[in-house]
């Protein structure tokens, strides 16, 4: 059913029509489908197909995290970060977000540390922030190597080291990242 879906939402052998395309994501996500609970989240988190609903949104994030789907997991700790769908919650998103990276994803260890680097619901640490980050950018989530680039570049919770800051800019640029690639250029003039 979700496959159906998504020939639907992007017009895979069949003219797009987003009424179908949510209706077979939902039927797929009532018969606990945890990649469609997990999308139709998405759906409701960003408005796409659907009007933006916060609260449904959490509601098949949480369906889908019950089913160990991790990314919804580091959906709804975002949630709690940003008070989106449910009240503000920091003691819940840094237990999300710890679990999540003791899962090894690059998305809930990136955000460990913008916990700690922003102060939320934990003291703000950069160093402890720069350590998170690295271990994110390891697994190579372009957003943490352009973080932890950035804190090496500018000596956030550590000395200043250019070389691995560009080493980080570098795998990001790889990926895509368009303010990586601008960044290196500018190293590259110094």
């Amino acid at each position: 059913m979700s496959n159906l879906a998504q020939m639907y939402q992007f017009g895979l052998h069949v003219k797009e029509d987003h009424k179908k395309a949510l209706k077979w994501y939902i039927k797929a996500a009532e018969a606990e489908h945890s990649p469609a609970q997990l999308t139709l989240g998405m759906l409701y988190f960003h408005g796409t197909l659907v009007e933006k609903d916060y609260k449904k949104a959490y509601k098949w994030f949480d369906e889908a995290a019950n089913q160990k789907e991790i990314n919804a997991l580091v959906y709804l700790g975002r949630m709690h970060v940003k008070g989106l769908g449910v009240q503000q919650d920091y003691e819940m998103a840094y237990k999300i977000f710890n679990y999540t990276a003791l899962q090894n994803n690059p998305y809930g260890i990136y955000e460990l540390g913008n916990l700690y680097y922003n102060g939320e619901g934990v003291e703000k640490d950069y160093s402890a922030a720069l350590e998170i980050y690295r271990n994110s950018a390891k697994l190579g989530l372009a957003e943490a190597q352009v973080v932890a680039g950035y804190m090496l570049e500018n000596g956030e919770g550590t000395e200043v080291n250019l070389e691995e800051a560009k080493l980080l800019y570098q795998q990001a640029a790889e990926q895509g990242h368009k303010w990586a690639q601008n960044r290196l250029k500018e190293l590259e003039k110094k």
